[in-house]
This record gives structure tokens, C-alpha cells and sequence, in this order.
């Protein structure tokens, strides 16, 4: 009998030890659209000694931010939030972030490119942690070029001219390039790609905005005429009619960030009909970020210290690199990491290395300036383009007109800039 009590008591000191080794943490609550993000939590949760992280999914763009003031106003925002670049002004000026800089290490920066940790920093603070990158590059059908013998435009002059002879050539059914009408985030892309830069930031928290700046100017003199003549689709960057589209040879080629040409292939999943699909860089040689996002810590968050060790994880360690390129397509900002392409996507892309590809156009972006009226800029944009679609402005005309009407507002709205 006293053999079984000792062993009882053991087994109850055991427990005891290892409760108090493994103790029971209060989960982190985290914001993301990525679909790997439960895995990540999973993974991370074994690695960080029983840390638990529960995933709440939404769509990335307005939706998420939307929510998260919303989430803040009855005071039930997460702990973590997955934001675009673009959006971390916003939402620093709304009190809605946490500036990280006081908790992170003194070598934080050094392990980020500096373009990145540019992007996450606002004023003197740090509201997020650098996890991936979208640098944007053409996906074409080098089956249709070599069908009509062009070939990849190198400049904006020679696309506008491709592109007329293609639609010459096929009788109208066929359309060289896509003029996302609805984001003004692709035509940032593609601009700042060409030397663009529509904000620079003076201080204290001072702006000077020029959305009409030479090399925007000569983007929209390119694709000016060919808007005006029909010449081009105008899809939604990443829909399903956008790849239609491609599939089924009425468009040649599209601008799109890293994790759309990722999801092209995940959509259409074996090129049909001789279709024969490649990336290549833009018309000027550059690249921009579109799509790249960062890891942020709410002010609201109830764990703050644990919350930042979560992006600090997110963003560095490898395994969570590789999960979030291969299920995902996003790719990291760590100038160390160097993935593999994955055979189903290599296979679509006809045997290229997308990863190899992508990996230098990420060394190709500049690091840019985001402002807190974004989403005013983006509505500007997305009524002018619904005016040039309907022949009542030139592109050209859109443009003077998106920084007139831009300035105004933000202005009005108590913004500093010039």
C-alpha cells in the first residue's frame, strides 16, 4: 500500500513540474488573410513553449483595416494584425498601433533591408516588423508574342506600340495589356517602378505630393491612347476574370505583384491550349512593392511583450519564411532567404525559377513613402478611372486631375503637405 502512495505522489510532484515548466499561456489573438496562417500558429505554439495563437481570417485591403478602427472603438481589437505597408500611417495616426522600437532589440534594423524598415517606421517610432515582400513584374504568354512575333516590351513607348500591333493583328480579339482601373495601389506600382516618387516626407510630419511627377507622366502617356481606343482590359488585378482572360488568350500580359502570379497558377493549375507562361520585369527594368505586409502589435493588445515576440518569429525564423512562400506565395524581406519554386508552380511557368526571379526583383525596391490619406487617394483614383472608361478624361487629364483633388482634400482634412 505505501509502494502505490509513494507512486502517487510521484506522479502528482511530475505534473506539478511540468505545469510548471509548460505553463498554460493566455493566447494571442491574431488578424491575417493568409491561409497559412493557422499552421503558423501551430508551428509557433511548439516553438515557443506553449504560446497559443488564435487566427481570426479576413481579406487584406480595406476590409482589415476597417475592421481593426472598428475592433478599436469597442475595444475588442487583436493582439496582432497583418497590414499592408501602405496602410501603417492610417492607422499610426489613429492611436491604433503600437510603437515597437522601446521592446525590440538594439539590432532589430541591421537584420531588415533598409527599404523595409523604412516602410514600418512613422515619424520616430517603429508600428511594425518587415515580414514579406511583392515586388510586381509582368506575367505573360510568350506563346501569344511568339504566335504575332513580338516580343516583350523593354519600355512604355514600345508597349503602347506592341500593343497596338497585337490587336491589329488578331482582328481586336486580342489585348496586350491590363489597366487595373480599380486600385491605385498597381498604378503606384507601376510608377514608383519607373522612378516615381509621389510623397516625400519632411519633418516634423510634413509631406510634399507630387502624383504627376515626370515618370508617372510618361507611364500615363503610354497608356493614354491605348485606354482611349480600347485597347487594353481593364480587370481587377488577380480576379478570375483576369485570368480568364490569359487562359483563354485574349490578354497577353498583366502587371501583378508576387502573390498573384502565385495564385494565377494555384487557380488555373496546368497551362491548356499550348498556353505558355513566363515572368519577366517591367517595362523599365525596376520593381516596386504592392502587396508586401508587416507584423503589428495592436495598442490594444493585452500582451504586448508576447504579441511582439510573435512578429519578431513571423519575420525571421525560416520555417515560417518557407510556409508563407510555398502555401502563399509571399516572399520574405530577409536578403538571406532564397526559396525554391516549388514544382507545380515552376511547372506552370514552363520550368522558371520564380523564386530565383522574384528574389532580384526584391533587390529592385525602393523604399517608398506611404502617407495616412491613402484611402482618399485611392477613392480619387478609382472615380477618375470610371471617368477616362468613360472617354470623359485622358488619362493624362486624370492625373493632373488625381493631385489637384488629392492635394485639396488633404488639406481640408488637416493634412501638412504641398
Amino acid at each position: 500500500m505505501w509502494r502505490f502512495f509513494v507512486s502517487l505522489v510521484l506522479a502528482a510532484a511530475f505534473v506539478v513540474a511540468a505545469a510548471q515548466e509548460s505553463p498554460q499561456l493566455e493566447p494571442i489573438e491574431f488578424w491575417t488573410w493568409q491561409p497559412s496562417g493557422p499552421d503558423l500558429a501551430e508551428d509557433y505554439e511548439l516553438s515557443s513553449n506553449n504560446q497559443r495563437v488564435v487566427v481570426r481570417r479576413f481579406s487584406s485591403g480595406a476590409e482589415t483595416y476597417q475592421a481593426l478602427l472598428n475592433a478599436m472603438k469597442t475595444g475588442s481589437a487583436p493582439d496582432v494584425v497583418r497590414l499592408e505597408y501602405a496602410f501603417l500611417p492610417l492607422l499610426q495616426r489613429e492611436n491604433a498601433l503600437l510603437d515597437l522600437e522601446p521592446t525590440l532589440p538594439e539590432t532589430a534594423a541591421a537584420d531588415f533591408p533598409a527599404w523595409a524598415w523604412k516602410e514600418v517606421s512613422v515619424g520616430r517610432g517603429v508600428y511594425a516588423l518587415p515580414v514579406d515582400s511583392s515586388p510586381v513584374a509582368l506575367v505573360y504568354r510568350s506563346d501569344l508574342l511568339e504566335r504575332y512575333k513580338l516580343t516583350v516590351p523593354t519600355t512604355w513607348a514600345q508597349l503602347a506600340k506592341v500593343a497596338e500591333q497585337i490587336y491589329t493583328a488578331s482582328g481586336g480579339k486580342v489585348k496586350l495589356f491590363n489597366v487595373d482601373s480599380r486600385s491605385s495601389l498597381w498604378w503606384l506600382a507601376l510608377t514608383q517602378a519607373s522612378g516615381s516618387r509621389p510623397w516625400l516626407a519632411e519633418p516634423p510630419r510634413s509631406y510634399t505630393q507630387r502624383l504627376e511627377d515626370a515618370p508617372a507622366r510618361q507611364v500615363a502617356a503610354a497608356l493614354a491612347p491605348l485606354l482611349k481606343r480600347g485597347r487594353v482590359t481593364v480587370f481587377a488585378t488577380g480576379s478570375l476574370t483576369e485570368a480568364r482572360a490569359l487562359r483563354d488568350g485574349t490578354l497577353v500580359m498583366s502587371a501583378m505583384p508576387l502573390s498573384a502570379a502565385v495564385s494565377l497558377a494555384k487557380v488555373l493549375r496546368v497551362p491548356s491550349n499550348g498556353a505558355k507562361y513566363r515572368i519577366a520585369a517591367l517595362p523599365t527594368g525596376g520593381s516596386a512593392d504592392w502587396g508586401g505586409s508587416s507584423c503589428a502589435v495592436t495598442a490594444q493588445s493585452q500582451q504586448p511583450l508576447a504579441a511582439t515576440q510573435f512578429c519578431l518569429w513571423l519575420s525571421r525564423d525560416l520555417g515560417a519564411q518557407l510556409k508563407s512562400w510555398t502555401r502563399d506565395g509571399f516572399l520574405s524581406v530577409m536578403p538571406t532567404f532564397s526559396p525554391d519554386t516549388p514544382l507545380a508552380l515552376r511547372g506552370f511557368y514552363g520550368g522558371l525559377d520564380v523564386g530565383s526571379v522574384f528574389g532580384k526583383l526584391r533587390g529592385s525596391v525602393q523604399a517608398q513613402t506611404w502617407v495616412p490619406w491613402l484611402p482618399l487617394t485611392d477613392a480619387v483614383y478609382r472615380q477618375l478611372m470610371r471617368d477616362v472608361l468613360a472617354r470623359k478624361l485622358t488619362l493624362t487629364q486624370a492625373l493632373e486631375r488625381w493631385q489637384a483633388t488629392v492635394l485639396f482634400e488633404a488639406k481640408k482634412a488637416g493634412f501638412n503637405l504641398r
